[in-house]
């Protein structure tokens, strides 16, 4: 239900941007999809202001991870890599839940990987996720998306448990 939710609210978003000639997803949190008590747009990172090792992983996640990690047959509309990503500088449990996946990743695909390298990261995204739900507010499209992203990295290890 919840995916399927995101998926028409984002489908929604870029159609009416796709008929006015804007590229797909200039505002990662556009005001249809943000929490409605909000009145400010949150405060968003840029990726100079991260910790080395969180660019990296970044980084690591832009050039050698694509759609298909996420189990998405296409992403024509920059959703991996613009949306979730600008999403994340705007939203921490987000961001650490990616960095999560894409150590992750790393590791399995480096010879000189260690998976311990993701826990600290996927530790302070269900921390930072656990905290803002604790709150008592419903749930935004960030921790949506971080539970989804926090999802993907327990299916890809449950896969690569053999």
């Amino acid at each position: 239900m919840v995916i399927l939710t995101l998926r028409l609210r984002l489908e929604e978003y870029t159609s009416t941007r796709e008929s006015s000639s804007i590229t797909p997803y200039p505002d990662p949190l556009p005001r249809t999809l943000r929490d409605s008590g909000d009145s400010k747009p949150p405060h968003r990172k840029h990726k100079s202001d991260l910790k080395p090792q969180e660019r990296f992983y970044l980084d690591f996640q832009n050039k050698h991870m694509s759609h298909y990690h996420y189990g998405l047959n296409t992403d024509t509309r920059g959703f991996v890599h613009k949306f979730l990503i600008d999403t994340a500088l705007s939203h921490d449990a987000l961001l650490q839940a990616i960095i999560s996946f894409a150590a992750y990743h790393h590791a399995v695909q480096s010879p000189d990987g260690k998976l311990q390298d993701f826990l600290k990261p996927y530790s302070e995204a269900l921390r930072l996720l656990r905290q803002g739900l604790a709150n008592g507010k419903p749930p935004d499209v960030g921790d949506l998306l971080t539970m989804l992203q926090l999802s993907a990295l327990e299916v890809w290890q449950m896969e690569n448990s053999d």
